[in-house]
């Protein structure tokens, strides 16, 4: 009997050895990456925040999520560099902002991990904005669905890109998790044919933990619009597949800058409605697969205010 327990406790002691040994090896050669999310405001660790584990290359090596102290934690990780990319929950904001590239954010979250050491590391995010309201017809009742609203975070919104929501059957939309204190241009457009001119709010303000609301309301009865067809000059038929280009002047920057593209209707026929005053270029494109081509035109057109210009694009493709 004392010899079972003797040889049992020798083997127990033997392996738990044995599993001191390996332990002790792999954490001279592999790492760890650990840490905490908490809340800018709080200080406190927050639940659920997605975690994912990349080198700096793009490739992806492990998912995380946070548990209810807001911990998490990546093992048996060879040295080298990662990036660690967090995706929280509305209303915190994504991180990093929206404006970078991939190879930017994947930079921004380097870490960079030697032969068998343990990292920690305390992420703070912060709660975003939003701005939220109602796009109508001119009559300010009726909502209008579909039109897109893109809030972009400087006045420099011909250069950044922004982040968008379009209206629902009410007429309403709503953009989360913008950075607070900011100010921000909104832009609503309706997609269609039958195009209206993007309306424009400068200076919108967002807070954290608050909602500003701004509406906007389109007139599609207004009279200044450019009314177009782009047509085959080959053998005269309708050029629907075209694509549409608008680029206004702007007098500041001293050049043209492209406000949006759409395409022409079955009949190839396009409007663009309350146009404001100003001097444009519309361009049309179109691509025959067919025949491997491509063709432009573009016209530079000064409208005033109240006045309707036609135009018409012949493209020396056929139809298709």
């Amino acid at each position: 009997m004392k010899r079972k327990v003797c040889l049992s406790l020798a083997i127990g002691i033997f392996f738990f050895l044995i599993s001191l040994g390996v332990n002790f090896v792999y954490s001279t050669i592999y790492g760890s990456i650990s840490g905490k999310v908490i809340g800018e405001d709080t200080g406190e660790g927050i639940k659920g925040i997605h975690i994912v584990l990349y080198t700096l290359d793009g490739y992806t090596v492990a998912f995380a999520n946070t548990d209810k102290e807001g911990n998490f934690q990546f093992r048996m990780l060879k040295e080298g560099y990662y990036s660690l990319q967090f995706v929280p929950p509305s209303p915190y904001l994504l991180s990093p902002y929206w404006n970078k590239s991939r190879l930017e954010r994947l930079k921004d979250g380097k870490v960079k991990l030697e032969k068998g050491q343990n990292i920690h590391i305390v992420k703070s995010l912060k709660v975003g904005g939003i701005i939220s309201g109602f796009v109508y017809k001119e009559d300010g009742v009726t909502p209008l669905e579909g039109v897109q609203i893109v809030a972009f975070p400087t006045d420099k919104y011909w250069d950044i890109p922004g982040v968008s929501s379009t209206t629902d059957l009410n007429g309403r939309y709503t953009i989360m998790r913008l950075e607070p204190l900011s100010n921000y241009v909104l832009q609503a457009t309706q997609h269609a044919p039958h195009f209206h001119f993007p309306l424009s709010k400068f200076n919108v303000k967002v807070e954290a933990k608050r909602m500003t609301e701004v509406n906007f309301i389109f007139n599609m009865q207004d009279s200044t619009r450019i009314i177009g067809r782009v047509v085959s000059g080959v053998d005269g038929n309708a050029l629907p597949s075209s694509d549409i280009f608008i680029d206004k002047y702007r007098v500041d920057l001293k050049k043209f800058i492209e406000i949006h593209a759409f395409n022409p209707d079955k009949e190839g026929k396009f409007s663009i409605i309350g146009i404001e005053p100003g001097i444009y270029k519309i361009k049309a494109r179109d691509y025959n697969s067919e025949i491997e081509r491509e063709d432009k035109k573009e016209m530079e057109i000064h409208i005033e205010k109240g006045e309707v210009k036609e135009i018409t694009f012949l493209l020396d493709l056929p139809s298709k």
